[in-house]
């Protein structure tokens, strides 16, 4: 729940053209057209996307409700059909939204261009935690999807002759040496790397 801010410009600046939560799922947050200084116009991510795009109208909500929320939410990998894997981030900077801004976001490493990216459904796939199991994250990988993601920080992509690397944010960490079972690649960070993805119950060897 957001108290309410000093003045409806002060508002506009901190949240038009970003992506807050409302009860519990994304939405994009335009402030356009609407007078009441506590009104936000809502519209789901799926209204952005696809062939069919959605046909539920975009909502207006009162900002200060307790099902609005506009704290970060935690980022990294997003998943699609279309489009396969890519991993999210954000820019740390000094910018008074306070709702996630294509201004700020990170496209597999690149500064995002326009909203594209933040307005898919692998963003609300990222946002919501939706991914393949690692068994079918390894068989996409296998088929040719470039990164397939079966965990927030965590993907599968398809190497030279066939190999199947672990990518571990957006660095590539090890290789499938069974059918689940990875082997690290010798880094420094190597045992560090090892409890991390052991405790998500990924066999490292």
């Amino acid at each position: 729940m957001a108290k309410p801010y000093f003045a409806r410009e002060d508002a506009i600046r901190r949240l038009h053209d970003t992506i807050c939560m409302y009860y519990g799922l994304p939405y994009y947050v335009n402030m356009e057209g609407t007078d009441d200084p506590y009104k936000v116009r809502i519209y789901p991510l799926s209204y952005f996307y696809g062939e069919q795009r959605s046909k539920e109208k975009p909502r207006i909500v009162d900002y200060t409700d307790e099902k609005f929320d506009y704290k970060q939410f935690p980022l990294g990998y997003g998943y699609s059909k279309k489009h396969g894997g890519l991993y999210f981030s954000r820019i740390p900077d000094r910018k008074q939204q306070q709702g996630l801004s294509s201004s700020t976001l990170r496209i597999d490493g690149k500064v995002a261009a326009g909203t594209a990216g933040m307005l898919s459904e692998t963003m609300e796939n990222c946002i919501l935690g939706k991914y393949p199991t690692l068994d079918m994250a390894i068989d996409l990988a296998k088929r040719g999807t470039l990164v397939a993601p079966f965990h927030r920080r965590m993907a599968v992509s398809q190497i030279d002759r066939g190999l199947i690397a672990l990518k571990y944010r957006l660095r590539s960490v090890g290789i499938l040496e069974s059918k689940k079972s990875f082997k690290l690649l010798d880094n420094r960070d190597k045992e560090f790397l090892r409890n991390v993805i052991s405790k998500e119950g990924v066999n490292v060897i």
